[in-house]
């Protein structure tokens, strides 16, 4: 087995990947740890609702932070390509249509759940 050597194009990309990382963190952490809590009132739509819009402008920062992450998910996933194309294509390619198409890549169920049936369930 040869190790090929990491041409300078990878090396560039290696270090997009990491700064995106660092830059999708702090209002990823903020949209979902910090505005979703104060915004959501699980089991009572009419009180979500009702903080939403008392708190509109937190809404529009957690909204924003949460494309802000999405782009910055685009420039990693490409850098990523870059990096890893010619180990892992096919797992980059999908995960980049599955954040185009909007679909989890987690495998989690869109509320929440594991998407796996009830250990009764056949």
């Amino acid at each position: 087995m040869t190790i090929g050597t990491i041409d300078e194009s990878q090396r560039k990309a290696a270090t997009v990947a990491g700064f995106s990382y660092l830059f999708a963190l702090p209002p990823a952490i903020f949209a979902e740890f910090y505005v979703r809590t104060q915004l959501i009132a699980f089991d009572n739509a009419a009180q979500t609702a009702r903080n939403i819009m008392a708190h509109e402008r937190l809404f529009r920062l957690g909204t924003a932070s949460n494309l802000t992450v999405f782009a910055v998910d685009v420039v990693l996933i490409v850098a990523l390509e870059i990096y890893g194309a010619p180990i892992f294509f096919f797992e980059l390619t999908m995960g980049f249509w599955l954040l185009l198409r909007g679909l989890p890549s987690s495998g989690a169920a869109p509320d929440g759940t594991s998407g796996s049936a009830p250990a009764g369930a056949v």
